[in-house]
């Protein structure tokens, strides 16, 4: 799986969303077997791209089954992007990334992951 995962689709502003991604194992391509159970950290950061402003204060939050996170035993981990995390931070449409990192076993491994996408500015937000 390469590092970064461009969603290529823009998001409007204001919109829930949700974004996914499988978690590897330590080759980077074979999904994490039994991640649900045997992941013992599973965090995001979501920021605007050029700035690197973090977005609704999600600095290396905790999405291990909370704020928004979810992660099956096939790996595959979900978040839910909600109206705060796709707000515009100015006047034209923004580029963000929700930069994710998981630890698991013993020894501890890690891994990381970012996903990018575009917040578009629409005309009018009611």
């Amino acid at each position: 799986m390469p590092a970064r995962t461009t969603i290529v689709e823009p998001i409007p502003e204001g919109a829930t969303r949700y974004i996914s991604f499988t978690v590897t194992d330590i080759d980077g391509v074979t999904p994490l077997a039994n991640a649900d159970s045997i992941l013992l950290s599973l965090l995001v950061t979501v920021f605007n791209e050029p700035s690197r402003a973090v977005i609704n204060s999600r600095t290396a939050q905790s999405i291990l089954n909370t704020n928004g996170g979810t992660v099956s035993s096939a790996g595959v981990v979900t978040l839910r992007l909600d109206p705060a995390d796709t707000a515009i931070l100015g006047s034209k449409s923004e580029a963000r990334v929700a930069s994710f990192a998981w630890t698991w076993n013993n020894p501890l491994c890690t891994g990381r992951h970012e996903i990018a996408f575009t917040v578009a500015d629409l005309a009018l937000v009611p």
